[in-house]
């Protein structure tokens, strides 16, 4: 079972249940319950009854509770239970590595976990990505910066006194500003979302599998490929083209290739000069 107001803050993350709701405290929503029931039926495949106190959700076996845990978002809910082991009222993520972990989102923005609510605000040059990847199983509302005021802000955190931020990301600057935007304590939260992200799920293991298998066949047809002539820009373009155009979203850093006396620096940025015959590489 979950409240009504978990249901307004979960279909209000997804436009093809309900239009996004603006931030406000006293609203009031007429929601069409029965249309939200059947898309929740399709999402979950299974049986859901709603009504203005709750939502009941039916399961025929365990295994339908696991997969509909599945693919709800587990790691938020993690975050949400240590926030509330620390006396935190919410958190404001802003490294945009622990935003990807948490959401999935690679669009510039930040992650808001606000005491009924989880908000992803970006601008006007990713807002229609975010929508499109959002679903009602991310329980996350998108909102464009241009269409929040101050007042909008500081509601977020409304009632609330201390915050979490990422205090080894966020520059005095950034903290300043959020102290002003949200009006509230900001509390460090010493690596929280790093320390997480070391236990690694099964679907991360298998990335980072894919990952070693795409780096180790690149380098295999780098083998069979370098000839004499070539510079170390060109090995390192041909590296990367690899790795692109089988299966690899971005590289992790960028290629390290070094002939001859460059072979010496560990870290070399690849130049114009070219591979000689008998060159170290």
């Amino acid at each position: 079972n979950m409240s009504v107001r978990d249901l307004e803050n979960i279909t209000s993350s997804n436009t093809e249940i309900k239009k996004k709701m603006p931030i406000n405290r006293k609203r009031t929503v007429n929601t069409n319950y029965k249309y939200i029931e059947n898309e929740l039926q399709e999402v979950l495949g299974t049986k859901i009854k709603i009504n203005e106190k709750k939502i009941e959700i039916y399961f025929e076996s365990s295994t339908d509770l696991d997969r509909i845990l599945e693919i709800m978002n587990i790691k938020i809910k993690w975050l949400r239970n240590q926030l509330l082991s620390l006396k935190l009222d919410g958190m404001i993520v802003s490294n945009p590595i622990n935003v990807r972990y948490l959401t999935g989102l690679s669009e510039e923005g930040i992650l808001i976990l606000a005491p009924k609510e989880n908000i992803f605000v970006t601008d006007s040059r990713y807002i229609e990505s975010v929508n499109r990847k959002l679903t009602i199983d991310d329980e996350i509302i998108a909102y464009d910066s241009r269409n929040l005021n101050k007042y909008d802000y500081e509601s977020i955190f409304m009632l609330c006194n201390n915050v979490g931020f990422e205090e080894k990301y966020v520059t005095y600057e950034k903290y300043q500003k959020y102290l002003q935007t949200y009006q509230v304590n900001l509390v460090e939260t010493e690596g929280l979302i790093e320390n997480q992200r070391i236990v690694k799920e099964k679907q991360e293991i298998e990335f980072i599998k894919k990952a070693c298998e795409i780096t180790d066949k690149a380098f295999e047809y780098i083998i069979r490929n370098i000839k004499v002539g070539m510079t170390e820009k060109e090995v390192a373009f041909e590296i990367e083209k690899y790795m692109i155009l089988n299966g690899a979203d971005e590289l992790a850093f960028d290629s390290i290739v070094a002939f001859g006396e460059n072979t010496s620096m560990p870290h070399a940025v690849p130049t114009d000069r070219e591979i000689q015959k008998g060159d170290i590489v």
